[in-house]
């Protein structure tokens, strides 16, 4: 029994040596394969020999694109606000006005024919403008800088063809025309008494636009004078002059046979030459205008 007890004993020691050695063995293996699993996910190599995180590289780039897209949003929110400052809208509006001006100029007077319903359509493209605001903007220029005859109101009369308009069209561009220029150089005034010479240069200027508006509101050829928009229309309404005298007086009967010396005496003293204008021109009384800068 003695010998039967050592030789378990014996056989015992063995097995919990052997399975000592397996579990350590195990144990080490174990450890080999964690580290092997754990160091390349921690680890990326660098060509210098450096080991940078993965994850370290993913944030970097993840910033990078997150200040690439800041900077872009940044340009394009000051973009945005140039585009909406006041003063950009203007340049911009002042550089179309000047287009539509040149390119119609390209064709009245010398080229009226070629002047077509597609050439204003695609005036029109070009600028963003309707039919009615090209008509009131070149009609603008036509009453600052060109001479006022029967070939500038014949040009007119074309150019409402081209751009297809129609009475109602027209007459609110004469419309607006009058009202604007009523806006900006303020009410009609036939007295200088009282007025340094700019007011009074100014508001000579602003009858002799009053008379050419109401000339051209006037032509049958322009504006049907037996329709509703022609009757509609009061150029004297949109220059606040409610005196039925002062009206006539500064009527324009025709341009035929006119000495431009009419306008040119309108512009600088508000009084006619005889011969182009309905009625006597003479000032009215003082006290019924005041004197205005």
């Amino acid at each position: 029994m003695v010998e039967d007890a050592v030789s378990e004993g014996i056989a015992m020691g063995y097995g919990r040596g052997r399975g000592d050695e397996e579990s350590a063995s195990s144990a080490a293996r174990d450890d080999v394969v964690s580290l092997d699993a754990i160091q390349p996910a921690a680890t990326a190599s660098s060509g210098l020999g450096l080991r940078v995180s993965p994850k370290v590289v993913r944030v970097g780039v993840g910033l990078g694109v997150a200040v690439a897209a800041g900077t872009l949003v940044t340009a394009v929110a000051r973009v945005a606000l140039k585009w909406k400052d006041p003063a950009s809208k203007r340049a911009r509006t002042v550089n179309k006005n000047k287009l539509v001006v040149e390119a119609i100029s390209a064709y009245l007077p010398g080229d009226r024919a070629k002047l077509t319903a597609g050439v204003a359509k695609g005036l029109c493209r070009r600028t963003g403008f309707t039919a009615t605001e090209v008509f009131r903007k070149y009609l603008w220029y036509l009453l600052q800088e060109r001479e006022f005859t029967e070939e500038a109101v014949g040009d007119m009369v074309h150019l409402r063809t081209a751009l297809g308009l129609t009475d109602e069209q027209v007459a609110d561009a004469v419309a607006e025309r009058a009202r604007r220029i009523r806006a900006k150089m303020g009410p009609v005034m036939f007295s200088t008494k009282g007025m340094s010479a700019d007011a009074i240069a100014r508001k000579a200027t602003e009858r002799a636009f009053f008379a050419k508006l109401m000339y051209l509101s006037d032509r049958d050829d322009l504006l049907d004078q037996a329709g509703m928009a022609r009757e509609r229309l009061s150029v004297a309404d949109c220059f606040d002059v409610r005196n039925p005298s002062d009206v006539e007086r500064m009527r324009l009967v025709s341009l035929e046979n006119l000495d431009l010396s009419v306008l040119e005496e309108l512009a600088t003293t508000g009084k006619a030459a005889e011969g182009g204008f309905d009625g006597d021109l003479e000032e009215a009384p003082a006290e019924d205008a005041k004197a205005e800068e």
